[in-house]
């Protein structure tokens, strides 16, 4: 399970992504490779993630995960993601970490590939769990209405001051379904109510 994040001081690192897709491989019960519970398959020789520790600020990046020959032996697994991951919006890509086996058959590369399958399913199931662990950047308005029901909102906001101006044009359209507002900074996670009088 990944870290849940409270403060600025908490982020998931490429590290901390890598092994939870190994966790949820080594537990999948859905591919017939698995066949020791909390184990990796047998082929695998090793899944070591990378030494260099970063950050993961947005959500905003893609898989690459990359199947090819050893240069001695083996297969290597290498899973990066690229995209603007990082606190600025570069494009870049960050590397998360390794999987090798020592099987050169024909049946080892297929191994090899349905083993991709997998790490690519449980990368997507991670990000669709815990896309918000990953949006660090900006501010977050959410709408509320007069029955304290979610009403949608704003992802991303440059500012608190642009999150308070879109509150007060959205509020003034519709001030019963859009009733109060809540900010949140995406890095520290700390939140501030705003309603009519306060975005005044």
């Amino acid at each position: 399970m990944l870290k849940e994040i409270k403060s600025s001081k908490d982020v998931i690192t490429n590290i901390d992504l890598f092994n939870e897709i190994i966790e949820l491989v080594r537990n999948s019960k859905d591919t017939a490779l698995m066949k020791c519970e909390c184990e990796l398959p047998p082929f695998v020789d090793y899944a070591i993630p990378e030494s260099y520790v970063s950050g993961i600020y947005d959500y905003e990046f893609d898989p690459l995960f990359v199947l090819s020959p050893g240069y001695n032996e083996g297969y290597y697994l290498d899973l990066s993601i690229r995209g603007a991951w990082s606190i600025t919006d570069k494009i870049d890509t960050l590397h998360l970490g390794t999987i090798k086996t020592l099987g050169e058959s024909v049946e080892g590369i297929r191994q090899m590939a349905t083993l991709y399958g997998e790490c690519l399913v449980s990368f997507q199931k991670i990000m669709h769990d815990n896309m918000d662990s990953f949006t660090r950047k900006g501010f977050d308005l959410k709408f509320y209405n007069t029955k304290k029901e979610y009403s949608g909102g704003f992802s991303g906001l440059e500012s608190s001051d642009i999150a308070r101006q879109r509150f007060q044009e959205y509020h003034s359209k519709s001030p019963e379904e859009l009733n109060y507002g809540i900010i949140r900074d995406n890095m520290s996670r700390r939140e501030k109510i705003v309603t009519e009088r306060s975005s005044l």
